[in-house]
């Protein structure tokens, strides 16, 4: 997500346009390494709206401090508003240039104010400042992931596991409140049936084109305590820039989706092996909260 740089209640304009830079990002991980967010805005002498990292470039030759330093640009437009380019003909930079394939953007702000259950919001929650404030399992920048499923039954050869909801002030006593999102998603963590941590740091979220199961601790130091809270802190860092290797294990990907949930998807290891492996929600309570997920 991006949103509109702002000084106080102005938009800051930068060659009569709206810069966008990614929600989240501070310029730091949580774990102190330069993790820098991306950025949209127009750049003149290009004549086109580009993508920009700071500090990342295409070479040598590329001027690291420079707002035209792209490493993906429209085609040539005088567009007022990123969300009113054409989103044809795009240039992203790989090593080599290439036209990208599938690439879109949209507003997703809300329109109303009025206090009311709102058609931008999905019918599940309120417009408040042009933000969705969703409902109470839900979730997401137009409340359209349902998130009423708390634990998750995981069965991989004939084993069973549960996955626990990942909540904004999770600890190993706290449940219940506002969920953790990535890309608009729930996080769930491995644990016991009570909900207890395991010490593997095992988590399921969605990366972006497809959910994967993550295995983020290799050794004792922190401790579980505090364990859910450098999850928090680690996720609020993803980036495409992001060290995945020293970082984060990969255990499981499912195949490419924008399903709101890992149901019914089909899942590989890291061989690119298929496995057979099924999630479900043991809660019949919450799971007809999000029946249409099962249907």
């Amino acid at each position: 997500i991006y949103e509109a740089e702002m000084d106080e209640d102005s938009i800051v304009l930068h060659n009569y346009r709206p810069i966008y830079h990614q929600r989240g990002k501070s310029g730091m991980d949580a774990f102190g390494l330069d993790s820098p967010g991306g950025t949209f805005s127009y750049c003149a002498d290009e004549e086109a709206w580009v993508f920009t990292i700071n500090n990342v470039t295409k070479g040598a030759s590329d001027e690291k401090d420079s707002s035209c330093n792209w490493l993906m640009k429209s085609e040539k437009t005088d567009a007022h508003s990123l969300h009113m380019v054409d989103m044809e003909g795009w240039i992203v930079w790989t090593g080599i240039l290439k036209v990208v394939e599938d690439f879109s953007v949209s507003c997703i702000e809300c329109q109303s104010d009025t206090g009311t259950v709102d058609v931008g919001c999905t019918y599940h929650g309120q417009c408040v400042k042009e933000r969705c404030a969703c409902e109470k399992d839900w979730m997401g920048s137009q409340c359209e992931t349902c998130v009423s499923c708390q634990v998750l039954t995981m069965v991989i050869d004939n084993t069973l596991n549960y996955y626990h909801r990942m909540d904004e002030d999770d600890n190993s006593t706290v449940r219940g409140t506002s969920p953790f999102q990535v890309y608009g998603r729930p996080v769930y963590y491995l644990g016991d049936a009570d909900g207890n941590i395991n010490p593997k740091l095992e988590i399921i979220l969605y990366a972006g084109r497809r959910y994967v199961i993550w295995d983020l601790k290799e050794d004792n130091e922190v401790s579980i305590e505090d364990d859910l809270k450098d999850i928090q802190e680690f996720l609020s860092s993803l980036h495409s820039t992001w060290d995945f290797d020293t970082k984060a294990k990969l255990a499981f990907a499912s195949e490419p989706t924008d399903n709101p949930m890992p149901f019914r998807l089909n899942w590989y290891d890291t061989a690119n092996r298929a496995v057979d492996m099924t999630f479900d929600c043991p809660n019949e309570q919450e799971k007809q909260a999000c029946y249409f997920l099962f249907n």
